[in-house]
């Protein structure tokens, strides 16, 4: 048995075989297989239900295989010979029954039943299921390792003329609900990520408490199913109590199914209201929600499918340089963490639809003009090739994190904003550029990177009479040289010149094509003295006029020892600072770091009357100071307020403007008064440090009360 095991609350698990291999891993203690054999209560309520009730009988009767168990039947006072029924079975089962006058809710009528049984275990089960695989044994299997706090299983719909089975159940996941503006729980149904999952047990942020098993001293000590719940939810609610408060997996025995004929009771007996359901789903969001949509944004990074049902996919909009970043990340990010790599063209650069970052090159794209894009969307600027960082030309601070490729753009960058700024020079993609890919078509003494200006001249001047300097272009711009060199023959045409000549100016960005050059085996000859020095600590040739590229071009075409000596030092150092796997995990981290910052929403009034006035600038300000202490802000006005990027909003801050916004439950909401603007960043820091540890750390199910209130309460900032 395979278990694939990922929670918040357990980081690094992944697919794991057999399931005891997690207690080994955690240094949990479990008996061996077979040994633990736990007397388990099989909790079911019935209305009217005589038939589900035989039909469930009958296929438990004819499957199961595990012996030390009991039914425990709750009855909502049927009138359809359901008594008749259970006292037929009571022949073959053990039942115990428990009569009720009327109708009552999920949560309830379970929390009673559990208080009667005498099992080790609950197994919540609908008296709609059909057996159709031999199930009991390996849950209590499962549950025997003290990391997992509850199973689930595959469930197949009973569907009427259907020739195949479909798949209605593997797991609950949460996904983005703009209008609802919340996280919505979704049934997981196989989908392209869920090949593994759909086969093996895996882990889930919940699953459907119709087949549900869970020990019964740790359902006692979260306080069992929420009765302010009424049949929908409770049981999400549960694996919440389970994973957030205990920190235990929740996992779906995908191995094994039953079948489903799905909510059949509720259908025909106990109609749930739209009033309801939205109660159900105001109580869940109020609770939960806050730890839930951190939970989710955080675990993007490095989730194996479960927690979110897709890998975590990069775009990387820009020139026709960002198409060698593209191919050298993507593989990288793949061998690293499995991440998608997806390259943004000009005809769909507005489309932002299933990134979760994004990463602008020489800005060649204004996320202004984003649309379809998830609420966690993280936006990355890069100044690759650009003299100045986007930030720094008088464009709007609109990026959550920016890449400077030399030190001209981090002095820049430190100079215009307080977001997180990230050194990333260009890099090297080492399954492309390496030793031994010479091709004599491309041989020469020369190779040259860009304009050489009087350069061809101090070449010829540096070569013999008997035996000249070959040399060639990397882009067509020299009419000197004896040929230019398409993208596809670089590497080819890097191994084939012993001196590459880098025109680049001094204190510009790195080029790539000198990483690339040095990784195969090519001396590189610069203008750049600010990144020889910074980057090769001083080792890099540098050359200033054509007299000093005349010198050192003929120093190390009459000493090759000395140059193939240097070259391996310079090799070696970029192999081992600056490939795109460092690149990859540097930009993996800082991603991670910043989906796992709090996100603070500053509400304002309407645009037209705040603008320019002092409400938006004193919005700046508290943006800029709040920056300074981590949190990462966004100015919203009134047109703004229930945007999608608003969902991944931990706080909402109200200022005086904001009349008419309707705080969210699962939100921290501050409301600033006019007298307490002064100190403002102070007081949201600290209502924010309040009510976080209030949310996230609630010590035992004690917490639970005011975890509620807090969700339902505005701090006032007075």
């Amino acid at each position: 048995m395979k278990v694939g095991v990922r929670s918040a609350a357990l980081p690094g698990l992944k697919a794991i075989d057999p399931p005891m291999a997690v207690a080994g891993l955690l240094g949990s203690e479990r008996p061996p297989v077979g040994q633990w054999r736990p007397k388990v209560s099989i909790l079911v309520l019935n209305l009217d239900g005589a038939d589900l009730l035989d039909r469930m009988f009958r296929s438990f009767a004819a499957i199961n295989s595990y012996g030390n168990y009991e039914f425990v039947v709750v009855d909502h006072g049927s009138s359809d010979g359901t008594q008749s029924l259970l006292e037929a079975w009571s022949g073959q089962l053990p039942i115990q029954v428990i009569n009720r006058d009327g109708n009552y809710s999920f949560s309830n009528s379970n929390n009673m039943a559990a208080r009667f049984a005498t099992g080790e275990l609950l197994l919540f089960l609908n008296n709609d299921i059909l057996l159709s695989s031999d199930f009991i044994g390996p849950m209590v299997e499962v549950l025997a390792d003290q990391v997992i706090g509850a199973v689930g299983i595959k469930q197949y719909a009973i569907d009427s003329g259907q020739t195949e089975r479909r798949i209605n159940h593997l797991g609950v996941r949460f996904e983005w609900s703009v209008p609802e503006r919340r996280l919505r729980p979704r049934h997981v149904k196989p989908g392209l990520n869920d090949a593994l999952l759909s086969s093996n047990p895996s882990v889930f942020p919940a699953v459907t408490g119709s087949c549900l098993m869970c020990r019964a001293d740790e359902f006692a000590e979260v306080g069992g199913l929420d009765e302010g719940y009424f049949y929908g939810l409770e049981d999400l609610d549960l694996c919440c109590k389970l994973r957030l408060i205990l920190g235990k997996a929740i996992v779906s025995l995908n191995d094994h199914h039953i079948l489903h004929d799905k909510s059949t009771t509720r259908n025909r007996d106990v109609p749930v209201k739209d009033s309801v359901q939205a109660n159900n789903r105001r109580l869940l969001q109020a609770r939960w929600g806050y730890q839930l949509r951190r939970e989710f944004i955080a675990s993007k990074t490095d989730d194996d499918g479960s927690t979110t049902g897709a890998r975590f996919t990069l775009g990387i909009a820009g020139s026709e340089a960002a198409d060698d970043v593209a191919d050298g990340l993507r593989e990288a990010l793949r061998r690293l963490c499995d991440w998608r790599v997806r390259r943004i063209t000009p005809a769909d650069a507005a489309d932002a639809s299933g990134l979760d970052a994004l990463v602008v090159i020489d800005g060649a794209l204004d996320p202004a003009t984003l649309q379809n894009r998830q609420p966690h969307l993280v936006l990355i600027s890069w100044a690759l090739q650009a003299k100045a960082p986007s930030c720094a030309l008088g464009e709007e601070d609109r990026f959550h994190i920016y890449l400077g490729s030399s030190t001209t753009h981090m002095e820049a960058l430190t100079e215009h904003t307080s977001k997180p700024k990230v050194m990333f020079r260009a890099a090297v993609d080492t399954g492309l550029f390496t030793l031994g890919v010479e091709r004599p078509d491309l041989a020469c003494d020369c190779l040259v990177l860009g304009d050489l200006g009087d350069g061809p001249q101090a070449l010829e001047a540096a070569g013999a009479d008997d035996a000249p300097l070959t040399f060639r272009a990397l882009a067509p711009s020299d009419a000197d040289c004896a040929g230019s060199v398409d993208r596809a023959s670089r590497a080819a045409a890097f191994s084939s010149a012993p001196l590459v000549i880098d025109t680049g100016e001094d204190g510009a960005s790195l080029s790539a094509h000198v990483m690339e050059a040095l990784a195969c085996g090519g001396l590189v000859l610069t203008k750049n003295r600010v990144v020889a020095q910074e980057v090769f600590s001083g080792l890099l040739p540098v050359w200033g006029d054509a007299a000093e590229l005349e010198t050192a071009v003929r120093r190390y075409r009459n000493d090759p020892e000395a140059r193939r000596a240097l070259v391996q030092w310079l090799r070696d150092r970029v192999l081992r600072e600056h490939t795109f796997e460092h690149r990859a995990r540097a930009l993996r981290d800082v991603i991670a770091e910043e989906l796992g910052c709090i996100r603070v929403g500053l509400k304002l009034g309407p645009v037209g009357a705040v603008e320019a006035g002092p409400a938006m600038e004193f919005c700046r300000t508290l943006a800029r100071d709040l920056g300074e202490l981590g949190y990462r802000t966004r100015i919203d006005t009134a047109e703004d307020w229930y945007s999608a990027q608003s969902l991944a909003d931990d706080v909402a801050v109200i200022l005086p403007q904001a009349e008419g916004y309707e705080p969210s439950p699962d939100q921290i909401n501050i409301r600033l008064a006019a007298d307490a603007l002064e100190s403002a960043a102070a007081t949201v820091r600290d209502a924010i440090q309040v009510e976080h540890v209030a949310r996230t750390s609630p010590p035992a199910v004690e917490r639970l009360g005011a975890a509620d209130a807090a969700a339902e309460r505005q701090t006032a900032a007075v």
